[in-house]
């Protein structure tokens, strides 16, 4: 009787508020009755959806939500740095309070169902009661084996119930707000249990925080996923761990770590290494694009796309990219280390050999392969041609559009248009066989309609495309016994369903000199399609039936303009002196300035003070009058 008594106390102050009128029988219940009791906590945890969707109403007003956690002195008294709890606090409490921008808040019941006296009755994000009563029912060493468990059972039973609050608010931006409320509930749970006995639970606690405020990439309860996910099981030791941020970042919206655990299992003392990455950005304008859900896609490519890929037996295809252990949308992804394995980062300004550019050529036709085989395994299940926009959609292009209220990227056409006209005004001597406004207005034809030519075609193959592949978005490795080569793809935050030309064509004008181009361009072209075609056969398609080669020449003749201009746009991002990189880049009103209101300026800067850019480009502008000629 005792769990139907407390649930119907959850209950009722959903249906009254009355958090006084409740019967002594409750008030006196003593919940260490059902501490560590995954059951109950589930049964708890189905009737808080049910409370939270009877309280919801739409847009609730949060701006009385100005929350100050009550912080005792005496919590000072178990950490060594009281400046850095203080600070560490103080920036949780900024962050909650920035929560209601994209999450919901609504009336809290942890308190009233714990029975804690609180003086806090504002409204909560909706996963601070979830967290409060699970840490408050559990301690460590259960939570390690059942905390995602918990979490799991809360989502699917939220997705299921709360009819109302999922049209606002779906899992992942529940899954975010763990970044903020787990260790702001970690410290209010401490603090309750201040008011007790020094106890096991309160040492863990501090334990806990004492790592968070040096490590706060990463809560204890993500290096719990993630090292479980590395061994195969939860039953281990987690004895210590370090992020240390890496000095190899070459992108504009993420910033690179080491995660490196060091645990005890079965008896032994095992470290790992593990690769993070965490969406930041370097000024206002990026780090607002970054918020915008750029983050998204990648999501999509590691939580849905590749389990299903997984699930359809394609698994043998999947190591075109490093595993995935652990991610958070909008926040932090944990991939496989490939540095450890021998994988070396690749500099933006970086020309490849053909012999690099043949592997990534190869781990394009394999990731691309994959879409090839979706689609037939879908087309005969259903009876029907099946394409995999019909099932997850195009995928919205974020890099080349202008859209509205968000800024614009430096990629957006808009932005990076007049630089590439403002090139071909630099290199005139090239004008003799065709004039330079004729060019200038064939490449104003072409950057008109950047974004649809890069999306789904109407007559060619599509494909899900990497859409930003360029030599920081590729890790190399050496095989020094015969001089060939590995590679990964990284960062599919601009994956999109279209012509594959996008991933092969934009690497070869992005990083390769002129001089490899014009060598190796047909022969780079078979060597990715002979390794389609085996791909392929490996799955029992013929290539011929479903890409064959003539199809897939028309298409390389056609694309072939549009990503030389595409890769124009890029260059002037890639090839830049690494001190003007970061003057622009860190500066708010110089990033504005030159990427925005004046590219053209900007290029006579580079072509100025780098000798490397005046030479790629002009062989990119060669290559222009050379197509456009015809």
């Amino acid at each position: 009787m005792f769990q139907e008594t407390v649930i119907a106390k959850v209950i009722f102050n959903c249906k009254t508020r009355d958090k006084v009128s409740v019967t002594n029988d409750i008030n006196s219940f003593n919940f260490s009755t059902f501490k560590n009791n995954l059951s109950f906590l589930k049964l708890v945890l189905s009737s808080l959806v049910e409370c939270q969707e009877k309280v919801f109403e739409e847009r609730l007003n949060v701006q009385d939500n100005d929350y100050k956690m009550d912080v005792p002195k005496e919590l000072f008294e178990h950490f060594t740095d009281k400046s850095e709890i203080e600070k560490q606090i103080s920036y949780l409490e900024k962050e909650f309070n920035q929560l209601p921008k994209k999450n919901i808040f609504i009336p809290t019941f942890a308190p009233a169902f714990l029975n804690r006296a609180s003086k806090d009755d504002k409204k909560k994000p909706i996963m601070y009661d979830v967290l409060t009563i699970i840490f408050t029912l559990t301690d460590s060493k259960f939570r390690q084996k059942h905390f995602r468990e918990l979490l799991n059972y809360y989502y699917q039973t939220f997705s299921k119930s709360a009819t109302r609050l999922k049209t606002v608010s779906d899992r992942n931006e529940l899954d975010y707000q763990l970044k903020t409320l787990l260790p702001l509930v970690k410290f209010e749970t401490l603090i309750y249990l201040l008011k007790f006995e020094n106890t096991t639970e309160q040492k863990e606690l501090v334990n806990d925080l004492n790592y968070y405020v040096k490590y706060p990439q990463l809560n204890r309860e993500d290096c719990i996923q993630i090292i479980s996910k590395e061994i195969g099981t939860c039953e281990f030791e987690l004895m210590d761990y370090e992020i240390v941020r890496l000095g190899q970042t070459h992108g504009y919206l993420g910033a690179y770590y080491s995660f490196r655990p060091t645990v005890r299992h079965n008896g032994e003392i095992e470290k790992f290494k593990l690769f993070v990455k965490v969406l930041v950005a370097s000024n206002e304008q990026l780090t607002a694009i970054a918020q915008s859900g750029a983050a998204k896609l990648e999501d999509i490519f590691y939580n849905t796309l590749v389990p299903e890929f997984a699930e359809n037996g394609l698994g043998p295809l999947l190591d075109f990219a490093p595993k995935q252990y652990f991610s958070r949308h909008n926040d932090v992804l944990v991939l496989e280390d490939l540095i450890e394995l021998g994988y070396k980062a690749i500099p933006n300004d970086a020309t490849l050999s053909y012999e690099q550019l043949k592997a990534c050529y190869i781990e394009c036709a394999k990731f691309h392969a994959v879409s090839f085989i979706l689609e037939d395994i879908h087309s005969k299940r259903e009876g029907k041609i099946v394409r995999i926009s019909d099932l997850y959609g195009e995928f919205e292009d974020w890099i080349f559009l202008d859209r509205e209220g968000i800024p614009t990227t430096p990629l957006c056409t808009k932005n990076s248009g007049p630089g590439t006209l403002a090139l071909i005004d630099s290199f005139p001597q090239f004008s003799d066989v065709l004039t330079k406004d004729d060019l200038k207005k064939k490449v104003s034809e072409v950057l008109a309609n950047i974004s649809s030519k890069l999306s789904a075609h109407k007559t060619f193959r599509n494909v899900l495309c990497h859409g930003d592949l360029y030599a920081s978005n590729l890790l190399l490795k050496e095989n020094p016994s015969d001089n060939s080569w590995r590679c990964k793809l990284v960062d599919f935050q601009a994956m999109r369903y279209g012509p594959l030309f996008q991933d092969i064509l934009l690497l070869l004008y992005s990083n390769a000199e002129k001089e490899t181009r014009d060598k190796y361009f047909y022969i780079l072209l078979d060597d990715y399609y002979n390794a389609l075609t085996a791909f392929l056969k490996e799955f029992d398609l013929d290539i011929k039936e479903h890409y064959p080669r003539k199809e897939f020449m028309e298409e390389a003749e056609y694309m072939k303009g549009i990503l030389l201009i595409v890769g124009s746009l890029y260059v002037q991002l890639l090839i830049t002196p690494e001190k003007l990189r970061k003057e622009v880049l860190q500066d708010n009103e110089k990033y504005h300035y030159y990427i925005k209101v004046n590219r053209a300026e900007y290029m006579e800067r580079l072509l100025a003070l780098s000798e490397e850019f005046s030479k790629y480009t002009e062989g990119m502008v060669r290559d222009m009058y050379d197509f456009f000629k015809d």
